[in-house]
């Protein structure tokens, strides 16, 4: 194939360049195409810096603490606005660093391109750096000194950037968070409410029964499946079973009035004997019972480990039996409406009574809380001195209070978000009449054991626990069975969120090193400055054009190779003879045409220091 002013005969198998070599002509450009040129050269670097400064403030000011949908249940368009998934916040960052990363990629084979063109123009390449320029990583062995040097920087600068995108993909972390979406109204108590069967609780053993049972699920409700935000081996914070509105959890309700109690102190008397009422207590425990038929009680039946009862051992504010202490107990459907109870708080010492185990004392029966010598131990007459009991006092201030805000633990029960102090416990209209019913829940919530309370090496915290949750399953119960009296209450409706929090020191250093590929492109510009050379815009073409007949078949025969060895597919594999070839872009003179600004491919030899020649002086040397 031939073409143009060279009539050489071309052997079978080469490919050669037809137009070579006067393809590279210098023209001075109007203004317009000038600014065109420049905007052409440079304009991808310009869209890098501002592509790169845009996703570092997206990811700073929009998804850092932004609150992403949840899941995938949740529909994105919620409450009149429009919410992101999580998996919709990475997808865009990662979209966004792609388009930076695509900007990279172009801009980097240009300034690769570039930079060879311009060190061409200089001292030139040998093949294998040239080809080292174009294969990764991208840095040829060039030696640290003048223009060299500044190529170096050049590469240096702008290569490395492909690299550090996981910097800003990777700073996202994603944490559990609330956010509020609207208000509902809540009652405070049962709308249900009926306070005319007031009176057949304190006439009917059966209600009662039924009443015990209730409030033992009230305790369940409440305790058996929900940790709320306490932690350790005690709760300490106050439940409540609202009523049966169907709320989210985590939302959150304010003034709420709930069943509360807070213990002072729990001690376990080291005694060789236990006081007689308590003895007469474990051996009869009908009498601290409104729900025991006849003569049996919580001891009666059950023996496992860790079944309970409490009673005021004083006698004063809680009066044995307590079955005849009953405001209703001669209730008939011809008498009055009863009076409502009187509020009521308590403050004081109570004693409770724990059943260790059956045989606790010898060495082969199972051991429920794994003591070898209590401080304190007992058997009773009615179990044939098998039933092993301990006693200890419990001193705990007992009521109602008012709590500014709680949260929903699950979609009934809240729970109050500070811890209680005794000076915040009220009176309140059933507490009294809890606290008569607690022996019988007490037994009831530890034989049923729905609240997971460990027993072994545990007993302070057992008791603590089983007491906690007694009264508040006793007081939900009164209340919503016999309390019409409600108020409207209204709860802020929390839904769970997936919160972004960005790492900003690796969002910073991103942004810094992408900086850094302007300020390399910066250096770039003021080295092609120095260049005889155009900016090289299409540098792919521009290399394809190059004319490199006098590298393979130069005018010089001392260096002339034999051109049968250098058609272009025998280029698929280069010898060592063939990478040292120094390759130098120059400007051909002036010709008879008048056309200059024609440059070519040549083979040369490397300039010693202090000989670069014109070629040097004119390209960044």
């Amino acid at each position: 194939m031939a073409g143009g002013e060279n009539n050489e005969t071309v052997a079978p198998g080469d490919i050669k360049l037809s137009c070579a070599p006067r393809l590279y002509k210098r023209r001075e450009p109007d203004s317009k195409k000038k600014r065109k040129e420049i905007f052409t050269s440079w304009y991808m670097v310009a869209l890098h810096l501002v592509a790169s400064i845009a996703l570092a403030i997206a990811m700073i000011h929009g998804v850092d603490g932004y609150k992403a949908l949840d899941g995938t249940s949740d529909a994105r368009y919620t409450g009149g606005r429009f919410i992101l998934r999580s998996s919709d916040v990475q997808t865009l960052i990662g979209y966004s660093a792609t388009i930076v990363n695509s900007l990279i990629a172009g801009w980097s084979a240009t300034v690769v391109i570039r930079c060879a063109f311009a060190e061409l123009e200089g001292d030139g390449l040998t093949i294998k750096e040239f080809n080292g320029m174009f294969t990764w990583p991208n840095i040829p062995p060039l030696s640290l000194n003048g223009r060299r040097a500044v190529i170096l920087l050049i590469l240096g600068l702008t290569l490395p950037q492909s690299y550090m995108t996981p910097l800003v993909t990777g700073s996202v972390n994603w944490g559990s968070a609330l956010e509020e979406t609207g208000k509902t109204n809540v009652e405070s108590g049962n709308p249900a409410a009926n306070y005319n069967l007031w009176g057949w609780y304190g006439s009917q053993l059966q209600d009662r029964q039924a009443a015990v049972r209730k409030a033992a699920g009230m305790a369940n409700l409440a305790w058996g499946k929900t940790s709320g935000s306490n932690s350790g081996a005690t709760q300490t914070r106050c439940r409540h079973v609202v009523n049966d509105d169907r709320v989210p959890v985590n939302s959150t309700l304010s003034n709420v009035t709930m069943p509360c109690i807070v213990f002072n102190n729990i001690s376990w008397p080291a005694v060789e004997s236990v006081p007689a009422l308590i003895d007469a207590v474990a051996d009869n425990s009908s009498m601290i019972s409104l729900s025991a038929p006849d003569d049996t009680g919580p001891f009666s039946f059950v023996n496992y480990p860790g079944n309970a009862v409490i009673f005021d051992q004083s006698n004063t504010t809680l009066r044995l039996p307590y079955a005849d202490q009953l405001a209703n107990k001669d209730y008939s459907p011809l008498d009055p409406p009863p009076m409502f109870p009187t509020p009521f708080m308590f403050s004081g010492k109570m004693t409770v009574i724990v059943l260790m185990g059956k045989d606790y004392i010898q060495s082969q029966t199972t051991d429920g809380f794994g003591y070898p010598r209590p401080n304190n131990s007992f058997t009773s007459d009615s179990s044939a001195w098998q039933n092993h009991f301990t006693y200890l006092e419990v001193h705990f201030t007992v009521g109602v209070m008012t709590s500014p805000s709680s949260t929903y633990i699950s979609s009934q029960v809240v729970e109050g978000d500070q811890e209680p102090q005794a000076a915040d416990i009220a009176a309140g209209r059933w507490v009294l009449e809890a606290l008569y019913l607690l022996p019988d829940v007490v037994s009831t919530v530890a034989i049923m054991n729905t609240t997971s309370l460990d027993t072994w090496h545990n007993i302070f915290n057992y008791t603590e626990n089983l007491i906690r949750f007694s009264y508040q399953g006793a007081w939900d119960m009164l209340q919503r069975n016999f309390d019409p009296n409600t108020t409207t209450l209204v709860a802020t409706i929390q839904d769970r969120r997936g919160q972004a929090t960005v790492t900003l020191v690796r969002v910073y250093a991103w942004l810094a090193v992408s900086i850094l590929m302007t300020v390399g492109a910066v250096v770039l510009w003021h080295l092609i400055r120095h260049c005889d050379r155009n900016i090289v815009v299409d540098g792919p073409l521009a290399l394809l054009l190059s004319d490199p007949t006098e590298v393979f078949g130069g005018v010089d025969e001392t260096v002339r190779i034999p051109k049968e060895n250098h058609h272009l597919s025998n280029l698929t594999v280069l010898t060592k003879d063939d990478e040292n070839i120094l390759l130098r872009l120059e400007e051909v003179e002036a010709e008879p045409s008048g056309k200059t600004g024609v440059f070519r491919l040549r083979k040369g030899a490397r300039h010693k220091e202090g000989q670069g020649g014109d070629v040097a002086r004119n390209c960044g040397a």
